[in-house]
């Protein structure tokens, strides 16, 4: 789905949290998942309030819903960089313990 075709279907039926729309609505396939993420990433640029969460995409309608985002995407990226330091801490410590069954 074009950009064009995601803000008019978004307009029309997805403005407020009650009208989240899957990205399956989207016809998000797994080949295009990417290019439609791409196409809202190009529309949020031009302006447009469009929250992305794990139950689908809508045009914020209120100052709460913003609110509720950026705490999501606090916590989401927040779980991330956790997890990323995990990884490491995780991969430092298997680095050490096979330094010293090999040495």
């Amino acid at each position: 789905m074009k950009k064009e075709e995601i803000l008019k279907h978004l307009l029309e039926k997805g403005v407020g949290r009650e009208n989240v729309i899957s990205s399956a609505n989207f016809d998000a396939t797994e080949d295009t998942h990417s290019y439609q993420r791409r196409q809202i990433d190009q529309l949020r640029r031009e302006g447009y309030p469009i929250i992305g969460d794990k139950e689908g995409y809508f045009i914020a309608d209120d100052e709460q819903e913003i609110n509720d985002y950026e705490s999501y995407m606090e916590n989401w990226n927040y779980d991330k960089k956790g997890t990323a330091k995990l990884v490491r801490k995780n991969w430092e410590n298997w680095d050490r313990e096979n330094k010293k069954r090999k040495g």
